[in-house]
């Protein structure tokens, strides 16, 4: 996925992964287990399954679940460095925060024991535990883009601002 899409795979692939892993969770579960996938492809699995769970709160529990059994075996493999990523564990308890799934806090609580957590992507145990817990905080759902014709004017919208600001700063430098 990194070589295809580069950048692109966390703005756009992850509503991908929504809509083809919706019923087949658990192939995307043993691909994250699985060893020597990049950092950027896995990433975009554990966010497209936590906006599963907040899209469909009936299925949250099974989400948890699936969250629970990865932490699980990230914490059997802590000595394997060919599937153990320190900033995505970091992604993924950010992911249960912004779940709210407070069901995870033994879990949280086990992989930064096991010093598996890169404290500048997630934040300190006590942090991230506070976090977990405010009822002030709101499940952080990401809208998903209707149809591939909204995708493709987003992205020339995008595009078109990003030509707009280069031309100004061409023009103010010059």
């Amino acid at each position: 996925l990194d070589f295809w899409f580069s950048d692109s795979i966390e703005a756009d692939i992850w509503e991908c992964l929504y809509v083809l892993g919706f019923s087949k969770t658990g192939i995307l579960k043993h691909f994250m287990m699985e060893p020597d996938h990049s950092y950027g492809s896995r990433f975009v699995v554990l966010g497209a399954v936590a906006q599963m769970a907040m899209h469909h709160p009936e299925r949250k529990e099974e989400i948890i679940q699936w969250y629970k059994d990865l932490l699980a075996f990230y914490i059997s493999q802590k000595e394997n460095d060919r599937i153990i990523d320190s900033a995505l564990n970091g992604f993924l308890v950010m992911n249960a925060v912004d779940m709210r799934a407070k069901e995870l806090e033994a879990e949280i609580v086990e992989i930064y024991k096991n010093g598996l957590v890169d404290e500048d992507m997630a934040g300190t145990l006590k942090s991230v535990l506070k976090e977990l817990h405010d009822p002030q905080s709101e499940v952080k759902k990401i809208e998903i883009t209707e149809d591939i014709y909204s995708k493709y004017k987003e992205a020339l919208n995008e595009r078109e601002s990003v030509k707009q600001k280069d031309r100004l700063s061409i023009n103010s430098s010059g």
